[in-house]
């Protein structure tokens, strides 16, 4: 008989360890994107073989950066709208707005008002400017890849439609930078998830949830306003060249 009770408590146990390792497990997957990262490949993947087909032709740098500024534009206004969106219906207190306009994530590219020195380095060296935007813009899109992976499994996709149309439009703006890059023969340096710590993924508590998707969007929007004055001005550039 104790022989019975020990190999049943040992049973029990093992089972229960079991049971939790499985539950973490299933956790840890419903709560966090997982496959292909797509800004690695933000022109999408072909399977069709092309190597038969003579090359697709270059375009004009400057006819790439005009429909980039565009794609940007476009980009600024979904990001600004998204965050007046938030603001009025999420985070509600303009003294919480005003608070949260002064943070910024850990991990998240730092957001500043272009500067004449910022714009002539731009300038200067073109090819990095073109490697450090495409890096900035990928970081952006793992935290927003993260706050559309969360509204669908906790706030029912009420804005899962308008974080698509920002996350869309942006890989437009990457794609286009992937172009420039590629054509320049310069090699991209992907990020991965893992920019995005593992404390940001947690929320799953609404008010700092919405609070990190504020701070999220407000800063994306920041970047679109800097990539529009660098773009802009090295448009300029090429154009007087």
């Amino acid at each position: 008989m104790m022989f019975d009770t020990k190999m049943s408590a040992c049973f029990i146990t093992h089972s229960l360890c079991t049971i939790a390792i499985l539950t973490s497990l299933f956790s840890r997957v419903k709560t966090t994107p997982t496959g292909a990262e797509r800004w690695r490949h933000p022109c999408g993947i072909s399977n069709t073989d092309t190597s038969h087909l003579p090359p697709v032709p270059t375009r004009p740098l400057v006819e790439i950066i005009t429909g980039m500024l565009v794609l940007i534009k476009e980009g600024q206004e979904y990001s600004s709208n998204l965050q007046e969106k938030f603001a009025m219906e999420r985070v509600q207190s303009m003294r919480h707005v005003a608070f949260l306009n002064s943070l910024h994530h850990d991990g998240f590219p730092n957001v500043k008002t272009a500067t004449e020195g910022d714009i002539q380095n731009s300038v200067i060296n073109v090819p990095k400017t073109h490697l450090d935007s495409y890096r900035t813009l990928a970081i952006a899109l793992v935290f927003i890849e993260k706050m559309k992976f969360d509204e669908d499994i906790y706030e029912n996709k009420k804005y899962s439609n308008d974080i698509l149309i920002m996350e869309s439009k942006l890989y437009d703006i990457l794609c286009h930078m992937d172009e420039v890059i590629s054509t320049n023969g310069d090699s991209i340096e992907h990020v991965t998830r893992e920019v995005m710590s593992r404390e940001l993924r947690a929320h799953s508590e609404r008010t700092t949830r919405f609070a990190r998707d504020y701070i999220t969007v407000k800063d994306t929007s920041k970047i679109m306003d800097y990539l529009i004055v660098q773009y802009s001005a090295l448009k300029n550039h090429i154009q007087q060249s």
